[in-house]
């Protein structure tokens, strides 16, 4: 599947097909448990007891497999760009790109499960069968982390990312889908830094 550039292409569209579906997840968790949305007579169990803070289990929005899901792709790519580097088939400036994107989508995603969820596992491993997540289940790896020191974590990778900017222009993803660039549809990779940082100063005030 990772023969060149263009395979890593088309994971990495691949992978933003799976993180847009953590849409309906990001907005109910994020505004129906605020203060300026509210559920009406027509709303299922699961959304009034997320209005209402009192989630039960089972709830279908308290359950955070989906963003797992995305970020256990990721892992996956990164994996493998790192192998298409050592082969030759990325070369250094193609997979600081990628990988870079890749990690701060991971980054977004963590975030949102340590800001919804709270002690979380902080996985970065690449899982490639059963008996694989089988070992990792029983290592220290799948324990939880507090906020605090996954935000630390995330902060670390961030930092130590070789490219920080937009896809450069002439790369296979900035082209044009009904008129508008593709540039901007991918995650800013300084502004996730930002937004660590601001959540890592909030929680030590």
């Amino acid at each position: 599947m990772y023969r060149n550039v263009y395979d890593a292409d088309a994971a990495i569209i691949g992978l933003y097909g799976r993180f847009l579906k953590l849409a309906e997840s990001y907005v109910v968790l994020n505004e129906l448990r605020a203060d300026l949305l509210t559920t009406t007579v027509n709303a299922n169990d699961n959304l009034n007891q997320l209005n209402k803070h009192d989630v039960k289990a089972g709830n279908l929005y308290a359950n955070p497999s989906t963003y797992y899901d995305v970020i256990l792709n990721c892992n996956d790519l990164l994996y493998h760009f790192t192998q298409m580097l050592a082969n030759k088939t990325l070369n250094q400036t193609q997979y600081n790109m990628r990988y870079a994107d890749v990690a701060s989508l991971r980054a977004w995603v963590y975030l949102q499960l340590g800001i919804h969820f709270g002690n979380v596992p902080y996985i970065s491993n690449h899982i490639p069968s059963v008996s694989s997540l089988e070992t990792l289940m029983q290592s220290n790896a799948a324990q939880p982390v507090s906020f605090n020191v996954l935000l630390d974590s995330l902060i670390s990778v961030q930092e130590s990312l070789a490219y920080m900017d937009p896809y450069a222009t002439g790369t296979d993803l900035v082209t044009t889908v009904d008129g508008y660039s593709t540039a901007k549809f991918f995650i800013n990779k300084k502004v996730m830094l930002g937004e660590l940082y601001l959540w890592r100063k909030g929680r030590r005030l």
